[in-house]
């Protein structure tokens, strides 16, 4: 059962809450979660005032925060696994001695 939720909670989604996104949009859109929340042509005249620098910032903090989600949810399916693993070798010990008897 452990190993399941592990599983479950590695490929659930996680998008943030929609509280976070309507304070964050204004600052943020790289994001589908932010970006949805613009009218396309406000975004379109941010994203025309972008500098360099801005995009560079914006893209480094996306690929941090992604590479730390992504980083959990690989953890959590190596838990899975490795739960899994344990229970299939207890099982099949449990049946080998049951067929011992």
């Amino acid at each position: 059962m452990t190993a399941m939720a592990l599983a479950a909670v590695a490929v659930l989604p996680a998008l943030g809450s929609v509280r976070r996104h309507r304070v964050d949009f204004p600052n943020r859109w790289i994001y589908f979660g932010h970006i949805r929340l613009w009218e396309s042509t406000a975004l379109a005249a941010r994203l025309a005032r972008l500098t360099e620098r801005d995009e560079v910032q914006a893209l480094s903090a996306q690929l941090v925060a992604m590479s730390r989600l992504n980083w959990r949810k690989h953890r959590l399916l190596q838990g899975s696994v490795a739960l899994t693993l344990l229970s299939m070798l207890a099982l099949a010990g449990a049946a080998g001695l049951r067929m011992g008897t």
